[in-house]
C-alpha cells in the first residue's frame, strides 16, 4: 500500500512539473529544444552543429584546368580574368587557383538544358501569358541570342539581347569592374529593357561560381544565419531540397507568411581548401529585393552551390468579391541597381575569419561600423520587466513585477558584490504593462514609482514602435495595410493575442515625441525597427534606407540590429550566439562577433532562459560578449496568465547569485581583451577553442568534460585559460 502511495506521489509530482513547464514556457518548440539539449551528453552536444568543428586541413590540389575556350581579358598583380567569348562564362585566377562560373567536369552527363544553365552567366524567370513563372538560362535561346562585350581597362561591359521574332524579350547590360582582390558586378536598372509583353521576374548571376562536387574538395560554405553558420562539403547532405531565404526577411507589405528566417547581413562565402582559397560575396545594392539560395548535392546535380537571386517584380494574391483570389503581378520593374562584390581570400585568410575581417573592412570604409566603446569595462545588461496585465472575464488584473525602488535594491545588491557596470533596459513600465506597450503608449507608469530616482543609473527604455498587441481581432489605428488591402498581423499563443504591425509613416510621425520623452530620463533601446525592414503604399523598400537613417541623430542601443541600422547602433543587445539550427548546417561560428569586435559592445541573449547556462557562459567568453538577463523582482509564476508568460525564469531572487558568479567568471576571462578586435579563432580539438585578440592575448576555452593540456598548462574541464 505504501509503495502504491509512493508511485502515485511520483506520478503527481511529474505531472505538476510537466504542467508547470508548459504554463511558464507556453512555447512547445522552446520546451522541445530544452529537452533535446538536456538529453544530449556533453560529447554528443559538442559533435552537433551548435559548435565549431575541427577543420579538415588536408591540402587541396586543383586538377589541371583546360583553359582553351577562355580568353584573358584583364590581368593585374594578383589576378587574371578570363571570359568564354561564346557563352560569357568567366574564370578568375587568384593565388594560382582558378575560380569558375561553371563546373570543370562532368558536363557530358547533363542534359542540354542543364549544360546551358551550367555555362550561362545568368539565369532568369519570367511570367508567361497565364502568369506562371518560367525558368530559363541565358543560353537556352541561342537562335535569338546576341552577345556583345567591351573592355575598357579594368571594366568589362557585357551586353545581352534575347528578343524573338515577335519582338518579345529583353536586353540588359551588366558590368564587371576588376580590382586587386576581386571584382564587382553591377546591373543598372535603366539598362534592363523589356520588349513586347515580356515580364521579367527574377535574375541570378553565376549560380555555379565556387560550386563543389560532393566531398571532393575539403571546404565549406558560410551562410549569415544568426551569428554565422557553415555547411561543410559532404557527399551525404542532410537535406535534399534548396534552402532559400530573403535578406532582411519578407517585406511585410507583400508578405502573407510572417514567419521564417531573416538574414540580416547580405553576405555569404566559399572556401576551397581551408586556409588555402576562399571568397566572400557582399551584396552592396539590391539586397532588400534579393534572396540567398543554397542547393545541396543530390538535388538535381551532385554539386553544392550557392548564389543570390534578385527580384525585379513582386507577385501577390488579390482577393476578389467572389471570395476567391487572383494573382497580381507588378506592372513595372523595380527601379534599383543590382550589385555585389566578390573578394578573394588566400592562405591564412581563406576561412570564415578572413571573411569576417573582409566584411568588417567594408563596413569601416563605408562609415557603417564605428567605434562605440565608451569604456573598456565588462557590463551586465539587465532587462527589467515592470508589469503586465492578466485578462479576466470582466476586469484586467495588473501584476506589478518590478518597481523603481526594487531596481534600486537590485542595484545596491549587485554593486556591493563587485559588479561595476550595469546597463538597465526597462520594459512594461508604461501604463497598461508589457502587453499594451506601443509606438504611442510609452509614458512611465507612476504606479511603479518615481522614475527620477533612477537618474544616477545607466538606463534605457525598451521601445518597439512596430507592433501593437490585442487580445482580439481588432486592428488599431495605424496598422499597416498590405498591398492586397489586408491588415498586417499574426496570431500569438494559440489565438490569445494578436500582433499588429504598424505602418512606417505612423512610426515616423510619433518617434520624435517618444525620443524627446525618453531623453528626459535616459535613452531609447530600440527593438522591432532595428531588424524589421518593410515598405508601404507610399514608399518602396529601397526608399526606406533614407527614412530609417533620418530617424536618429545619435547612436542608441538596439536589439539585434541588421546592417541597415548598424551605423546608428551604440550597443548590440541580444546578439545571436547561434544560427537558426537548421539540420543541414554543420557548424556554429561567431562571424558577426568577429565583425563587431573592437567597435560595438555586444550582449548575449538572456542567460537565465538558457537550457545549459554553463555551456552558454563559456560561449559568451569564446565569442567575447557581455552577459544579459531579463529579470523581475516578483516571482515569475505571477506572469503565467499574462502576455509575458514566456518569462518563466525571471525571478531575481532565484538568479541573483548566478548573475554575480557569471559576471566574475566572464570578467576574469575578458578583462584584458574588452574593446579589442578578435584577430583569430582556432579549434584545437573537439570542444577546445583558442581565440586570439589584436593585443596578442589568447583565451583557450575548454567546453569538454575533461582537462586539456595546452602547451604544458592545464585548461580545466568546462573552463578557460588566459595567455598574455
Amino acid at each position: 500500500m505504501k509503495k502504491g502511495k509512493v508511485v502515485l506521489l511520483l506520478i503527481a509530482i511529474i505531472t505538476v512539473v510537466t504542467i508547470t513547464l508548459r504554463v511558464y514556457a507556453n512555447n512547445n518548440s522552446e520546451i522541445d529544444d530544452i529537452i533535446n539539449e538536456l538529453e544530449q551528453s556533453s560529447s554528443t552536444l559538442l559533435d552537433s552543429n551548435l559548435f565549431t568543428q575541427p577543420d579538415d586541413l588536408r591540402p587541396y590540389e586543383q586538377p589541371e584546368i583546360d583553359m582553351s575556350e577562355y580568353t584573358e581579358v584583364y590581368r593585374n598583380t594578383n589576378l587574371t580574368f578570363y571570359v568564354n567569348m561564346n557563352t560569357f562564362a568567366i574564370r578568375v585566377k587568384y593565388n594560382n587557383y582558378i575560380w569558375s562560373s561553371s563546373p570543370f567536369q562532368d558536363l557530358e552527363n547533363f542534359s542540354r538544358a542543364w549544360r546551358n544553365k551550367l555555362n550561362s552567366p545568368f539565369s532568369y524567370t519570367y511570367f508567361s501569358k497565364d502568369d506562371n513563372d518560367v525558368s530559363r538560362s541565358m543560353l537556352d535561346n541561342q537562335e535569338i541570342l546576341k552577345l556583345n562585350m567591351e573592355v575598357n581597362d579594368n571594366v568589362i561591359n557585357f551586353k545581352v539581347d534575347i528578343i524573338d521574332k515577335d519582338e518579345n524579350g529583353f536586353s540588359l547590360s551588366y558590368y564587371i569592374t576588376i580590382n586587386d582582390h576581386g571584382f564587382t558586378l553591377n546591373v543598372p536598372h535603366e539598362e534592363i529593357i523589356e520588349y513586347g509583353n515580356f515580364r521579367l521576374f527574377t535574375i541570378s548571376f553565376f549560380e555555379f561560381f565556387g560550386s563543389a562536387k560532393l566531398d571532393q574538395i575539403p571546404g565549406y560554405y558560410f551562410i549569415p544565419s544568426g551569428n554565422g553558420a557553415l555547411v561543410r562539403f559532404s557527399a551525404h547532405p542532410k537535406v535534399n531540397t534548396p534552402f532559400v531565404s530573403r535578406f532582411f526577411a519578407q517585406d511585410l507589405y507583400y508578405a502573407t507568411n510572417l514567419s521564417g528566417i531573416s538574414l540580416n547581413y547580405p553576405v555569404f562565402g566559399t572556401v576551397h581548401g581551408i586556409n588555402q582559397n576562399a571568397y566572400l560575396v557582399n551584396v552592396t545594392s539590391g539586397a532588400e529585393y534579393a534572396e540567398y539560395n543554397y542547393w545541396p548535392p543530390k538535388f538535381r546535380t551532385d554539386y553544392h552551390m550557392q548564389y543570390v537571386n534578385f527580384y525585379l517584380r513582386e507577385k501577390y494574391q488579390q482577393a476578389v468579391p467572389s471570395g476567391n483570389s487572383v494573382t497580381v503581378i507588378e506592372k513595372n520593374i523595380k527601379p534599383y541597381d543590382m550589385s555585389f562584390d566578390v573578394t578573394f581570400l588566400a592562405n591564412e585568410n581563406a576561412n570564415y575569419i578572413g571573411m569576417a575581417k573582409t566584411y568588417k573592412n567594408y563596413l569601416l570604409n563605408e562609415g557603417i561600423l564605428q567605434n562605440r566603446w565608451e569604456d573598456k569595462e565588462l557590463a551586465v545588461h539587465l532587462d527589467v520587466l515592470g508589469g503586465d496585465y492578466e485578462a479576466g472575464l470582466f476586469f484586467k488584473k495588473f501584476h506589478k513585477m518590478t518597481t523603481v525602488d526594487d531596481i534600486l535594491v537590485i542595484n545596491d545588491d549587485l554593486t556591493s558584490q563587485g559588479i561595476k557596470n550595469i546597463y538597465y533596459t526597462l520594459r512594461g513600465f508604461n501604463k497598461g504593462g508589457n502587453v499594451d506597450a506601443s509606438y504611442k503608449n510609452y509614458k512611465f507608469n507612476k504606479k511603479l514609482g518615481d522614475v527620477n530616482k533612477l537618474k544616477d543609473l545607466h538606463i534605457a527604455f525598451y521601445y518597439d514602435a512596430t507592433v501593437i498587441h490585442r487580445n482580439k481581432l481588432n486592428a488599431p489605428i495605424g496598422t499597416l495595410k498590405t498591398i492586397d488591402n489586408r491588415f498586417s498581423y499574426e496570431m500569438l499563443d494559440g489565438g490569445k493575442y494578436y500582433r499588429y504591425y504598424m505602418d512606417i509613416d505612423r512610426i515616423v510621425k510619433e518617434l520624435p515625441d517618444a525620443k524627446k520623452y525618453f531623453n528626459q530620463y535616459g535613452t531609447i533601446a530600440l527593438a522591432g525597427l532595428s531588424n524589421l525592414f518593410y515598405s508601404n503604399e507610399n514608399h518602396m523598400r529601397s526608399e526606406m534606407y533614407a527614412i530609417y537613417h533620418n530617424l536618429f541623430d545619435e547612436p542608441i542601443a538596439m536589439y539585434n540590429p541588421n546592417v541597415i541600422m548598424l551605423e546608428d547602433t551604440s550597443k548590440f543587445l541580444t546578439i545571436p550566439f547561434q544560427h537558426e539550427r537548421l539540420r543541414f548546417f554543420s557548424d556554429n561560428v561567431p562571424f558577426l562577433q568577429i565583425v563587431l569586435s573592437g567597435y560595438i559592445p555586444y550582449y548575449s541573449s538572456y542567460l537565465n532562459f538558457s537550457a545549459n547556462k554553463q555551456m552558454d557562459t563559456l560561449r559568451l567568453i569564446d565569442f567575447g560578449g557581455h552577459p544579459a538577463y531579463l529579470i523581475t523582482y516578483q516571482p515569475s509564476h505571477l506572469l503565467s496568465k499574462t502576455f509575458s508568460n514566456n518569462y518563466y525564469a525571471s525571478y531575481y531572487g532565484n538568479i541573483d547569485d548566478n548573475i554575480v558568479e557569471t559576471y566574475q567568471f566572464v570578467y576574469n576571462a575578458l578583462e584584458k581583451v574588452l574593446g579589442e578586435e578578435i584577430s583569430n579563432r582556432e579549434v584545437l580539438a573537439k570542444g577546445v577553442v583558442r581565440v586570439t585578440y589584436a593585443n596578442n592575448v589568447q583565451i583557450i576555452v575548454n567546453y569538454t568534460d575533461t582537462d586539456y593540456d595546452y602547451e604544458g598548462a592545464i585548461v580545466s574541464a568546462r573552463n578557460y585559460l588566459v595567455r598574455e
